[in-house]
């Protein structure tokens, strides 16, 4: 990669998550009824062992395993408000590098320029698109498992070492 094209990629893959970030201040704090609901209750519920004793506080949410919403609420109750907004915003952010990097594995065509400027570009509609801007405001875990799910898709992505695989598959 030439240097000019790995200089513009760093400055995306560190600017877009800042730029979340601070979108994520601008748009200020959520107060959505699932955060209030059950987001916030199982993760105090499982901390202080009140699942137990509050059955269905938070109606069927209630049961749901609150083991994504611990690490939130303990980081909501330790940071100061802003600071843990821009980091959710932040965290929001990453996800364009990952989309960015799927595009890169499956686009074949033109130029490294050409499939770096198209990548960027279906990272950036996947990052603003339909619904997605709501998620920079909810305070939640919503998009740790698709972020997991988009880890994946770039593991999948890679070739297979050997080439015997992918040589089965073109077939």
């Amino acid at each position: 990669m030439e240097p000019v094209l790995r200089r513009s990629v760093l400055g995306m893959f560190l600017g877009v998550p800042v730029l979340f970030g601070a979108l994520a201040l601008f748009l200020g704090h959520d107060s959505n009824w699932d955060l209030r609901n059950y987001h916030w209750y199982n993760a105090y519920a499982a901390l202080q062992g009140r699942l137990e004793f509050d059955m269905g506080a938070a109606q069927t949410p209630a049961f749901y395993n609150p083991t994504l919403d611990i690490p939130f609420y303990l980081a909501a109750n330790a940071l100061p408000a802003k600071v843990f907004s821009f980091l959710l915003g932040a965290l929001q952010g990453c996800n364009f590098i990952l989309l960015y990097m799927i595009a890169m594995r499956t686009l074949r065509f033109g130029g490294l320029s050409l499939r770096t400027v198209a990548s960027a570009s279906i990272a950036f509609v996947g990052m603003i698109g339909g619904g997605r801007r709501q998620n920079l405001r909810f305070r939640d875990c919503r998009l740790r498992p698709g972020r997991t799910c988009n880890c994946g898709l770039c593991r999948i992505g890679r070739p297979v070492s050997g080439g015997a695989g992918c040589a089965r598959l073109r077939r």
